[in-house]
């Protein structure tokens, strides 16, 4: 077994024997998201999204909750954190890169989509 293996199993083994896990929803708990701008009082960043194969890429304005980036860096010392969302996975993505580049980190251990 190679030194790469050795180290995956013994992080995830840490994961399961030290931290708990949190799945946060992404819509209407960490960020809202709108296509227009007057339903939002702050913009924070903007995606674009592909919603389908040949399709054009949406934009998509977000507006993260106060304290988003503070609750991630608390949460991470102590918990594994999963993100779900009932959006599709290209939105998912999109919305943990935004939020990582705000953090300056990697929050997210798994995303959960449809």
């Amino acid at each position: 077994m190679s030194k790469s293996n050795l180290a995956n199993i013994f992080e995830y083994n840490y994961v399961l024997l030290v931290k708990k896990t949190i799945v946060l929803d992404i819509d209407e708990t960490l960020v809202f998201a709108s296509t227009n701008s007057n339903e939002l009082k702050k913009i924070d960043d903007v995606i674009f999204i592909k919603m389908a194969r040949f399709g054009s890429p949406i934009k998509a304005l977000l507006s993260f909750r106060p304290y988003l980036i503070y609750l991630l860096d608390e949460l991470s010392k102590e918990f594994e954190i999963i993100l779900y969302t009932c959006g599709t996975a290209a939105y998912a993505k999109a919305f943990a890169e935004s939020v990582e580049r705000k953090g300056e980190k990697q929050y997210f251990d798994h995303i959960l989509s449809l």
